[in-house]
């Protein structure tokens, strides 16, 4: 029963190449422009906003080596 469906899916999506062509290039970008959303709000929200001067502050990042 799946092999027939995924038969006749691929014999329809062959036979519409154009149809096929945009719907796969428009999911593909939106989960690309959705990901890239997602980092940067992500970015924006992990950072603190409640601090006055903002602008001057500094992250400092060491690495130990023994």
């Amino acid at each position: 029963m799946l092999k027939n469906n995924l038969k006749i899916a691929l014999r329809i999506l062959w036979k519409n190449k154009l149809f096929t062509f945009v719907n796969i290039l428009g999911l593909s970008l939106s989960m690309a422009v959705g990901v890239i959303l997602f980092t940067g709000l992500k970015a924006d929200i992990d950072s603190d906003h409640f601090h006055p001067e903002l602008d001057q502050i500094v992250r400092i990042l060491t690495q130990e080596t023994k």
